[in-house]
């Protein structure tokens, strides 16, 4: 995403692809905000490739059972 600056404003075509960005930023940045402050995921826990993705896939089922359980209710 484009920053402006303090003698240099964003164009309107700029702003515009920044909100398009940001809209599927929202949703991506959202659930990684949720590994790291709920499930303590910040550093890889295991020496190896395929006991950190077992993590990590096993952390993101149980936060996909919670957002099932949560839009179940609603």
């Amino acid at each position: 995403m484009k920053k402006s600056g303090k003698y240099l404003k964003l164009t309107a075509e700029q702003r515009q692809r920044n909100g398009r960005r940001g809209r599927k930023r929202r949703l991506i940045e959202r659930v990684c905000a949720h590994f790291k402050k709920w499930q303590h995921y910040r550093w890889v826990r295991y020496l190896g490739l395929v006991k950190n993705q077992l993590e990590l896939t096993l952390k993101a089922v149980t936060y996909n059972l919670r957002r099932l359980v949560s839009l179940a209710a609603a």
